[in-house]
Parts: C-alpha cells; structure tokens; sequence
C-alpha cells in the first residue's frame, strides 16, 4: 500500500480522486488485483478504479480506506467481500474455489488474474464469467456451488482486474469501459488453463456480461466445448448462427434490457442459434426479469430497487 501514497498517486480530498497509476507501476496483473480487493472489515470492499467513477463507490471507500491506514487503525483482509448483506460463502464452497487468486497467462502475454478451484483431473472445466457488477462474493459462492455439484474445477476470470461496483450507473460505467475482445481473450486463457489441468473439456458459463460472453467464446474460442448463457447477449462480438457447441440459454419474458436480453432479444437470439444447428436448450421463464440467479439478500433488494420482478426460486 505504501508504494499507492508515493508522490505518483494524486488525492483530491475534497472531490473525487484524481488517481494516475504510477505509484503501482511494475506490479503484475495479479498483485494490483490483491491491492485493489483489500477489505476494511469496518467499512467493506477498498479498492481503487482504473477509471474512477463519478458519483461514489469505488473513489469514495478507497479515500476511506487511505484516512484509516494512514491513521494505523486500518484491519486488512485479503478477499474482497461484494455487497452489503451478500450471500456469504460457507466453507465447502471456500475449498472449492481453494485455488484462490491465480496467475493464468494469455496468448499475447498479458496476465489474468482468475479465482480457481483445485484441479480435479479427468473432470469437466468450467469458467464462470461474472455480471456486470465485477467478481464480488455472489459469483465466487456461484462458482463454488457449481465446483461442488459438477465435481468441476473452475476458473472465474476477472474481467475488471479488481473493480467492484455498487450501484447499477456504477456497473453501467465501468462496463462500458470493457474491451470485450480482451475479455474473450481472458475467457480463452482460462479455458485453456483448465485443460492444462486435466479437465477434458470446458465449458463457460456467464450471466449478464457474462452470459453475452458465454456466447461469443462458444464461436469465437476452439477450446470451450459448450457454453451456457443467462440473460446477456451481445450481437456485435459474434455471429451465433455460426455456433457449432452444445448450447443452453436462460431469460426471463419480464427482463427489460432492450436490445441485451429482454424477451424480443431472447426471440432472435433463440431464432440465430437455431440457423447453427448447434445443440440447443433454450429455457424461459415468464415471471422473471434480468439478474434472476442473484436471490443473496442485496440481490432482492437491488431487484425491487431497480423495479424488476422479485425473483422466485421456485420457479428457476
């Protein structure tokens, strides 16, 4: 943290941080990564944008976070909690995602910081690809409930490189900033990283961002084997009526993200796989809106905040 208060790293304490990087260059992917999720056990996730955003969240808790430090009342922990009141992780999911913060090298080079189970070899693969609010606690316990019930080893790729959001004008802008073609790249990585493991085949699945995301590596990336889309599509990244992988898409009738993964969407992205001839599970769910899979506590409530569907287990 010393090196985040050098002379390079400007504070303006009255307004947002105006924050350049050079007090943290030669820090890899993965250590800027850790830097960025340190956790005041008091005041929550701290962690410092990239591309700071207007309004609170990230600028805010790291300034927070830089006045407790500073003082030397400062508790750290290593893993970054998401939300207030999100689903906790119990300690069978812990060991599932044991592999912790993971180094996995890209075809150009560059790192990727990615959370990872212990390999389990001759076993399935599976990456999970976040939602647009970044890799917050409810994915990792998503990835270790999958790690459990599939008897897979996962790979939850960091997309944000350490960025948390708060609020969806928060997510909304700091996805708007994402290189989407980088992104597959890190999806490819960590499939490959997977089989380099033992795992026989690989499968993404994403939700949100993440689900467009599934989609688009199923094209564009030979090493996923099939991929599974919740409510996210992204037209621009891929053609999809060229998949040739086992593929199963969730969306609700009531989501309303035009043009992303409301219903209309959902018809021609149904209409597109099906020219592909590609196996195809294609689920709906008529009560549900966007971001059904969170039902943690801050998801309902950042469901009913939003004015979309209370989500209801029963039905998923």
């Amino acid at each position: 943290w010393d090196l985040l208060l050098e002379p390079g790293f400007n504070w303006d304490c009255e307004g947002e941080a105006s924050a350049t990087m050079a007090g943290i260059t030669g820090l890899s992917v993965v250590e800027r990564a850790l830097l960025a999720q340190k956790t005041n056990a008091e005041k929550g996730p701290l962690y410092c944008s990239r591309r700071p955003y207007d309004g609170q969240g990230s600028v805010r808790q790291f300034k927070d976070y830089h006045a407790a430090t500073r003082g030397g009342t400062g508790t750290m922990e290593m893993m970054a909690l998401s939300q207030a009141g999100s689903k906790p992780r119990t300690a069978e999911q812990s060991a599932a995602v044991a592999g912790g913060l993971t180094t996995i090298l890209r075809e150009d080079g560059s790192e990727v910081p990615a959370y990872t189970s212990n390999p389990q070899p001759g076993g399935p693969g599976i990456v999970v690809v976040q939602e647009w609010w970044g890799v917050n606690d409810q994915v990792k316990a998503t990835a270790g409930d999958i790690a459990l019930a599939c008897g897979a080893t996962v790979a939850v790729p960091d997309l944000y490189r350490g960025q948390l959001a708060y609020e969806a004008a928060e997510a909304n802008h700091i996805m708007s900033g994402l290189d989407w073609g980088g992104a597959v790249q890190d999806v490819q990585a960590c499939a490959r990283w997977l089989k380099d493991q033992g795992c026989t085949k690989v499968t993404v699945v994403g939700f949100c961002m993440g689900g467009a995301l599934a989609l688009g590596s199923g094209v564009l990336v030979g090493e996923v084997d099939a991929s599974i889309a919740f409510y996210g599509w992204n037209g621009g990244l891929a053609d999809v009526s060229q998949m040739a992988k086992p593929t199963q898409c969730h969306f609700g009738d009531l989501d309303e993200q035009k043009g992303f993964s409301d219903k209309e969407t959902a018809d021609a992205l149904e209409g597109e796989l099906s020219k592909s001839g590609c196996p195809l599970e294609f689920y709906r769910y008529p009560t549900q809106g966007h971001g059904f899979m969170n039902s943690t506590e801050w998801g309902r409530g950042m469901q009913a905040k939003l004015g979309r569907p209370e989500v209801e287990v029963a039905e998923i």
